[in-house]
């Protein structure tokens, strides 16, 4: 069994800005610049939302609306990076144990070993990479909807958000399933087997896999789907695979409790 380490130096924090946090606005920034050069073109009022059928529910300032969305972008990019430092504090201070995890961390017990670190980081970078990819789409989508002579049923108009989705799905899922991430479950006090981690992610990796791949032939075949589907895909498949990794991952825990393994 291990034991909670409450400590008081600093953990290890990654930076605020890191170079490709650099690559990212600028890219955001090009996406602020394109705006700007085709708001000439826009009317003034411009769709900004879409029901699952591709027709505008709501309608703002293209003057507003083509600034606001790469911004929000940066915004979101440099809170990932917050998000990253806090849950690198959570584990540094609160974690719980094992003997396993102390000899990983060169017999140095609480917080994350340096492969969790790395894995950790490489999440987080993923979700950096995919927000500024998903912006830049939303303000592609945005201008060229609102463009005079657009085709509002173009099939990319139709189905490209929910590709995009499906896509974060599957590669999100990729990204877990090798991963020695920490398991954070109340009634698992003590143990954090590297075993009993990847039992459960293995799991919510297949889980989340499935729902993508489920997502992207769903969009293919159907060309549209209601709020309804995406929401039982995204949210019910994925929930599954959580409960599903918890079932196989408490059987390792209470084998490796027991020392039967």
């Amino acid at each position: 069994m291990g034991t909670n380490h409450y400590r008081t130096q600093a953990p290890e924090r990654p930076p605020l800005i890191s170079a490709l946090d650099v690559v990212l606005y600028l890219l955001l920034l090009a996406a602020l610049v394109t705006g700007v050069l085709f708001r000439p073109m826009l009317p003034e009022k411009i769709a900004v939302h879409f029901n699952p059928s591709g027709e505008p529910t709501r309608y703002e300032s293209s003057s507003f609306t083509l600034w606001f969305i790469p911004v929000l972008g940066m915004g979101l990019v440099l809170f990932n990076n917050l998000m990253h430092w806090l849950a690198l504090s959570w584990m540094y201070y609160f974690q719980t144990d094992s003997e396993e995890d102390a000899q990983q961390n060169g017999g140095e017990s609480g917080g994350l070993t340096g492969k969790q670190k790395q894995e950790m980081a490489r999440l987080f970078a993923f979700l950096k990479v995919f927000l500024t990819v998903m912006f830049i789409s939303i303000q592609a989508y945005v201008i060229y909807w609102n463009m005079p002579g657009t085709d509002s049923h173009t099939w990319w108009l139709r189905i490209g958000v929910d590709l995009l989705i499906g896509l974060f799905f599957v590669l999100l899922g990729l990204l877990f399933y090798r991963s020695h991430l920490p398991v954070n479950i109340p009634w698992w006090p003590g143990h954090r087997s590297q075993e009993v981690n990847q039992v459960f992610n293995k799991r919510m990796s297949l889980a989340m896999v499935l729902a993508g791949l489920l997502l992207i032939v769903l969009s293919i075949v159907l060309d549209e789907l209601n709020i309804g589907s995406v929401l039982i895909v995204t949210l019910v498949i994925p929930l599954a695979g959580i409960v599903w990794g918890i079932i196989a991952a408490q059987r390792i825990w209470k084998q490796l409790k027991e020392g039967h393994m």
